[in-house]
């Protein structure tokens, strides 16, 4: 099998070391606990147990949970179950690829994964050979000022592009009157001192410091009586947590973190989640992180070379797969496309297309190659001498060919055969020895 058809399943073998050292021995004292430390071992242990079959969390929470995981005092980028979360990431993202061509990702997505990248030392200018960060800070973007602040922090750490217009929009966020009255928002409040924190910090506006301060104490101010903020919100006290351990404010903060840490721990439950939810855990154990949260992570606590994955995938070619059931397949009928990599076989594009949720299947390996037992529970009838029904493949010239004759009828086996651009691959499950 050519290099190229091989490389989502590779994807899922081949576990590459990352170097993950990021230092931050300034982080406050207080999250070297032991309770701290237990809360965050249990924690981790449920965000693993939660897993799926496929060996993630789901595509909308799979790079805050491996963010918040990477973070985590216990983990290693060595053992395999780590190793295992970082493949998924990347065959999410190579496979989104592969379905749309030019990537189409809104900002919730891609701002998570920038900052997984970030903190696994794997740059997010260079992911795959997509800069994840220009899909970020679009001033012709209309965006929240959580989604804002949420960006700024994700190029900030990626050390990447921030703009006038972008520092503007952040002063502007940092005048106390954003502050004020009953509808403030604790999360964006967080949010915007972890941006600030960065930017001063790494881009050198330290004068942003003192406004930060302000906005530190009237978030100080909206603490609970029993340490937590948001109204007993899990997220919000994680949050608050992550933005009061920012680098250079000279407010008094530790009574406040010690108090909210204290309130998570105590709401956290016997199975280690919190709140039973993977958005509140992964939050959750950012904030109870020896490393430090969000406003810790940035490309200069990356020691050695950042790691820059190419992607093999950049050429692909669009394919369409119809299913018929039947010697009389009109009323059961599938067709759907697929984008695959060039010099892909079918086999691969079976795998992409089970990958995508479009069809299940099996097959048995022979000598020859990959022999097509069964697609959707649909399986080969067979006595003891011949098989009666079965799959039989053919390669259309197009996909409105009507039946196919016997010279369109591929020869080969699934893992042998090379699609080529346009192929409208034809699985006919039918009588074999009809003719």
């Amino acid at each position: 099998m050519n290099p190229s058809g091989r490389v989502l399943f590779t994807l899922l073998v081949l576990l590459n070391y990352f170097g993950v050292k990021i230092l931050a021995s300034d982080v406050l004292s207080l999250n070297s606990d032991d309770r701290v430390a237990e809360s965050s071992k249990r924690a981790v242990t449920w965000l693993l147990n939660r897993r799926n079959s496929q060996l993630h969390w789901g595509r909308l929470v799979n790079s805050q949970t491996l963010l918040a995981l990477s973070r985590s005092g216990v983990f290693n980028s060595s053992l395999p179950e780590f190793q295992l979360a970082i493949k998924q990431v990347d065959i999410d993202f190579l496979l989104d690829r592969l379905r749309h061509g030019e990537l189409e990702l809104y900002s919730d997505r891609l701002i998570p994964l920038a900052v997984s990248l970030t903190s696994l030392c794997r740059s997010p200018t260079h992911y795959y050979d997509y800069d994840l960060l220009d899909g970020l800070l679009d001033y012709r973007r209309k965006t929240s000022n959580f989604t804002f602040a949420a960006e700024m922090l994700a190029v900030c750490g990626g050390d990447g592009v921030i703009r006038r217009v972008h520092m503007r929009r952040l002063v502007w966020l940092l005048n106390p009157k954003m502050w004020t009255g009953p509808s403030i928002s604790f999360d964006t409040m967080s949010m915007v001192l972890m941006a600030t924190g960065c930017v001063a910090e790494h881009y050198g506006h330290p004068y942003l410091l003192p406004f930060a301060d302000t906005i530190a104490e009237i978030l100080i101010s909206k603490q609970e009586r029993d340490g937590s903020f948001g109204y007993n919100n899990v997220i919000s006290t994680a949050m608050a947590i992550e933005a009061l351990q920012i680098r250079g404010l000279s407010v008094k903060v530790d009574p406040t973190v010690r108090a909210a840490i204290n309130w998570l721990i105590s709401n956290q439950l016997e199975d280690g989640s919190f709140d039973s939810d993977l958005m509140a855990t992964s939050e959750a154990l950012l904030a109870l992180s020896p490393k430090g949260g969000r406003s810790y992570i940035h490309m200069s606590q990356c020691p050695g070379e950042v790691t820059t994955p190419r992607n093999p995938m950049l050429n692909h070619v669009p394919i369409q797969i119809l299913i018929w059931i039947g010697e009389q397949p009109s009323l059961k009928r599938q067709t759907f496309h697929l984008q695959v990599p060039v010099n892909s076989t079918v086999y691969n594009a079976l795998l992409l297309a089970q990958a995508d949720g479009l069809l299940r299947f099996e097959t048995r390996e022979y000598s020859f190659g990959h022999y097509l037992l069964s697609i959707n529970n649909t399986s080969e009838v067979a006595d003891v001498l011949n098989v009666q029904q079965g799959w039989v493949i053919f390669i259309l010239p197009s996909a409105d060919h009507g039946k196919p004759e016997a010279k369109y009828q591929m020869k080969k086996s699934v893992s042998s055969y090379q699609i080529s651009s346009g192929d409208c691959i034809l699985f006919w499950y039918r009588n074999i020895n009809r003719d």
